[in-house]
């Protein structure tokens, strides 16, 4: 993502960055930003609560995870519930989650230009973002709890009428 930032700025230098969290690569992100000279785009928040996860995400233009390694992608739901447009990275669970041009944007995490151009895509054009943020609000209903048990009951039942 901060790789990416250079070029998304080259194009829309008003645009910001704001990271929340906290953990053991914080100091290696300051220094890449630093090194990248993008320190008045970056905000690094900190440690936030769920409330201000939920605000940070409704009031984003764009949700970005480009993780490397992403096992399922929390993240991610709470951008759709948001109804906050989406680019997420195309490894593990979030390639397999995310419809690639339905509910998000679909990158190679890896690819400072690719990630660059879907946040470009979505930041140029309301319209898509909007389209984007409806459809995954629309899709976080698969996925409370009551949803998951419903889906994991029917599975086994139709298991156990198939051992009959």
């Amino acid at each position: 993502m901060l790789d990416a930032l250079p070029s998304v700025l080259g194009t829309l230098p008003r645009a910001r960055l704001r990271l929340g969290g906290s953990g053991s690569a914080t100091e290696s992100l300051t220094d890449q930003i630093q090194q990248l000279g993008i320190s008045e785009a970056v905000s690094l928040l900190g440690p936030l609560t769920q409330e201000q996860v939920a605000t940070e995400m409704a009031d984003a233009d764009v949700v970005v995870v480009p993780s490397r390694r992403e096992a399922f992608g929390i993240v991610i739901l709470e951008a759709w519930r948001a109804g906050t447009a989406l680019v997420a990275t195309n490894r593990d669970g979030p390639g397999t989650l995310v419809r690639h041009g339905v509910d998000g944007l679909l990158v190679d995490p890896d690819d400072a230009a690719d990630v660059a151009a879907a946040i470009l895509r979505v930041l140029s054009d309301q319209e898509y973002a909007a389209r984007l943020g409806a459809a995954g609000r629309d899709r976080v209903a698969e996925f409370t709890w009551s949803a998951v048990a419903e889906a994991y009951a029917r599975l086994y039942t139709a298991i156990l009428r198939s051992a009959l």
